[in-house]
């Protein structure tokens, strides 16, 4: 750990501001098992409105406006000895847990304070605060798409589900992985682990239409081995069964890519990215395409729309560079190059292929 954050000071310092976001982040991130399964059993934890996005957000207000004086710092410092705790190693809801009572006499202190200034008919700093807390609770309850997938059930109905299947219960393991696979229609292992116990209820039928799924699998070893035609009716097969995903699409367009049918391979990556136009995989290998047919034009605007999803995509960034040299727009493609030479500092194979680039005339 302490090698990874010295040679790598800047992808330490990103993991650090991810762990602060998280730790302030309205998501409950489960360590083994998630509140949000829970909520689907437990009726009352759905109805308890008062969570961790309205508290932290007066607290961290109350807190701010609270004279230096004023404080307790026996409470500041429990609470940032759990912050650092969790920042240098991980953060669960679990492990911010105990910082919550001091949340919550900040917050309380906070709404004495707003009633009294409701008594005295002090509107405006009140209306001042309400503000604030708005502006504050904004990033603790907006949800990236990282906090989003904390949210989902997928693996914790999988697991009970393995766990009812170990036990013979196969009618409540049917249940959990078909629960599973309502929430990620191309969860892999609950496809798996319905298909088996369908097969052993006698079902071989049904298991046989669920296994057909784990053909992305074959599919995508085919691929690996240079077997383009044969992954291509892999994946049609796939499609037939009526899996209308965008990597099934996305993975016929790359293997049209690599035999060279251009028309076929931007075909399927427009599919894709009907079903979702931020599929960050399609956009690239659109551009892949355009690159092979000569167009850099094109190909760097689809590289562009990539680094827009993902900024820290390094492929792109080689891609977009390569395609705006070639354009002649220099200045911009620095930029790329320099984005590379900090992210991979001392890989000479790179810094060779950069500079073969920026030779081009």
């Amino acid at each position: 750990g302490w090698r990874f954050s010295w040679n790598n000071p800047r992808a330490y310092s990103r993991l650090l501001g991810r762990k602060l976001y998280m730790f302030w982040n309205g998501v409950e991130a489960q360590n083994n098992l998630s509140i949000y399964l829970a909520q689907d059993f437990v009726p009352l934890l759905r109805w308890f409105f008062l969570g961790w996005g309205m508290l932290a957000p007066w607290a961290l207000v109350q807190w701010t406006l609270t004279p230096r004086q004023e404080r307790i710092a026996i409470l500041d410092l429990y609470f940032l000895a759990y912050l650092a705790g969790c920042l240098l190693f991980f953060v669960s809801s679990e492990y911010r847990l105990p910082v919550v009572p001091v949340l919550i006499l900040y917050a309380a202190r906070g709404l004495i304070d707003f009633a009294a200034k409701v008594a005295s008919g002090e509107y405006r700093p009140l209306l001042s605060t309400v503000l604030l807390v708005c502006l504050v609770g904004l990033p603790i309850n907006y949800r990236d798409a990282g906090a989003e997938r904390l949210t989902r059930k997928r693996v914790d109905y999988y697991n009970f589900g393995t766990l009812y299947q170990r036990r013979g219960d196969l009618d409540r393991a049917e249940k959990m992985y078909r629960q599973a696979l309502r929430i990620d229609p191309n969860f892999a292992p609950a496809q798996s682990g319905l298909g088996n116990v369908l097969s052993r209820q006698g079902r071989d039928g049904q298991a046989a239409t669920v296994l057909s799924h784990t053909d992305i699998g074959r599919g995508l070893a085919l691929f690996r081995q240079g077997e383009y035609r044969a992954a291509i009716g892999v994946f049609t097969g796939i499609l037939e069964y009526g899996e209308q995903a965008p990597q099934i699409y996305n993975n016929i367009g790359l293997c049209h890519y690599r035999l060279g049918q251009y028309a076929e391979a931007i075909e399927y990556f427009d599919r894709a990215l009907a079903i979702d136009h931020q599929y960050a995989r399609a956009h690239f290998n659109f551009g892949l395409v355009q690159v092979a047919k000569g167009d850099d034009l094109a190909a760097e605007i689809a590289f562009a729309r990539v680094l827009a999803l993902q900024p820290d995509h390094a492929k792109a960034h080689y891609r977009r560079g390569a395609s705006l040299t070639r354009l002649g727009r220099r200045v911009e493609a620095e930029a790329h190059w320099i984005f590379l030479n900090r992210e991979f500092p001392g890989d000479g194979r790179l810094l060779a292929k950069i500079d073969s680039i920026a030779r081009i005339e």
